[in-house]
């Protein structure tokens, strides 16, 4: 059966229908995602069948797209990101298409590219770049380099060539193409970009990742580790001329693509100098918490807390403690969880001691080390977790992390 006719199957059709509400309901986006026709996927769900019909129909006639809804959130440095919202119909084409050319895709991709693959998580990259930094610590150099959000950049007319190198029926390109040349309501106007394409649908991450497969499998045989995640690349090895010939190849490459590296980002160091990669900073042959990340976590603390006088702390604390899905609980636990390659100990430690001293100051307007005793003796009734005391039990005990997350549930 040819591909396209495998993405016209109702069956893969009402599949991807499927897949969609499962995924929203996960992530509780259901209610909240709604296309440019006022509909969002609960919207649907008496109908599901009439749309996954007039889903089919559409890509059997190569019905162009609605525009994509261009929303704002805020970034952590108070800026506006972009996110774009598909329509129902167009979420559930691209899925029904995702569903069958994301195999092909895993296939052809390199084993450099560590991004929107269910077989080569961003884990993964991680920490094979741990292993190599700790072993080769006092050998290696290491090459750091950043795109400038490179699916905004990405050349459509590029990008179409080379997926005509992989597919080949005429009908299914001309469908894909639609994707690519997507218009977008933003600012109460539509346009169609020129360049880049729409992030919203699981397929644009196709997209995206085999743009720069060719580089992927040209770099990553020439030296001793090359990664790729997204716009992230890294690459290791004892020789500074490689690297020096692998980074001069990386701009005239991507000068090619129509691409920018971010020159700022951008570091060709010896192997004992401090970077950050992936939301690691690796230093003295230790991989730590990025010290933003570590002043984002203290600030949140301090906002839970000490942000509110409520008349009954304790009550108050207990339900931001263990109430909560966000509670600072599972916040202490995802920190594990997340950042589970950090082995810097002392770091751990002063870090779960800082959240002592701001849940000190919050029962009693300031800290000492008489009022944290005190503390411990007013708060016997509620176990307060401890970040470096679970940091231990995943690293130096016997516990694994889904066992933490389940001694913890239900806790008052």
């Amino acid at each position: 059966m040819k591909l396209f006719e495998k993405i016209i199957d109702i069956k893969n059709i009402r599949q991807a229908y499927l897949d969609l509400a499962k995924k929203f309901d996960q992530k509780s986006l259901t209610a909240r995602y709604v296309g440019i026709e006022g509909l969002g996927l609960n919207d649907v769900k008496s109908q599901a069948e009439e749309f996954c019909q007039k889903a089919r129909k559409e890509l059997i006639e190569i019905t162009p797209l609605a525009p994509a809804i261009c929303h704002y959130i805020p970034k952590k440095d108070g800026s506006l990101r972009d996110i774009y919202v598909y329509s129902v119909r167009a979420r559930i084409k691209a899925q029904a298409i995702y569903r069958v050319l994301e195999p092909i895709f895993e296939n052809l991709y390199s084993p450099y590219l560590f991004s929107y693959r269910s077989s080569h998580s961003s884990f993964y990259a991680s920490r094979s770049v741990a292993r190599r930094y700790q072993r080769y610590y006092d050998k290696d150099f290491i090459l750091i380099a950043d795109l400038k959000n490179y699916s905004d950049y990405i050349d459509q007319d590029i990008l179409i060539t080379k997926l005509e190198k992989t597919i080949s029926e005429k009908p299914l390109m001309e469908i894909l193409k639609l994707f690519i040349k997507n218009a977008v309501y933003k600012d109460k106007k539509i346009y169609q970009p020129k360049i880049g394409v729409i992030q919203g649908v699981p397929l644009i991450a196709l997209f995206t990742n085999l743009y720069l497969d060719d580089l992927d499998k040209y770099l990553g045989p020439k030296i001793c580790l090359y990664r790729r995640i997204g716009d992230d690349l890294i690459a290791f090895d004892p020789s500074l001329k490689k690297l020096k010939e692998i980074e001069k190849y990386l701009y005239q490459h991507l000068k090619e693509l129509k691409l920018e590296i971010k020159k700022e980002k951008t570091r060709l160091i010896n192997g004992k100098e401090k970077f950050n990669f992936l939301g690691y900073c690796f230093h003295d042959r230790l991989i730590s918490l990025e010290d933003s990340f570590v002043k984002k976590t203290i600030s949140y603390w301090r906002t839970s807390l000490l942000s509110f006088k409520p008349k009954n702390k304790m009550k108050h604390f207990s339900q931001l403690l263990y109430k909560k899905e966000n509670s600072l609980n599972n916040q202490l636990l995802q920190i594990i969880s997340q950042k589970i390659l950090v082995n810097d100990e002392q770091q751990i430690k002063n870090l779960s001691e800082t959240f002592f001293r701001i849940i000190t100051k919050y029962f009693y307007g300031s800290y000492s080390p008489r009022l944290q005793k005190k503390l411990k003796k007013d708060l016997k009734n509620i176990k307060i977790p401890s970040l470096y005391k679970y940091y231990l039990e995943v690293h130096h005990g016997r516990k694994k992390l889904s066992d933490l997350f389940v001694s913890t549930k239900g806790k008052n």
